[in-house]
């Protein structure tokens, strides 16, 4: 949801960080799980990044709403 709110309002830029570090996270931690856990692991490591980066993005929209509000 995020990430088509930001592309919406012009803030290319917000998506595209969001995109990286979805993406970024998911392949780090699915490396990281993958020898403990095996395919599950891959499996929470997408969970894990999606909820990262949706964490990012709602702090992010809290930031430039707060922002757009008080001018």
């Amino acid at each position: 949801m995020f990430y088509g709110f930001f592309r919406g309002i012009g803030a290319i830029r917000v998506s595209i960080l969001m995109t990286i570090v979805s993406q970024g996270l998911r392949v780090l931690l699915a490396y990281s799980f993958a020898p403990i856990r095996g395919f599950s692991g891959v499996c929470w490591a997408i969970v894990i990044g999606w909820l990262l980066s949706d964490l990012l993005g709602f702090c992010m929209y809290k930031r430039i709403m707060g922002l757009k509000i008080g001018t």
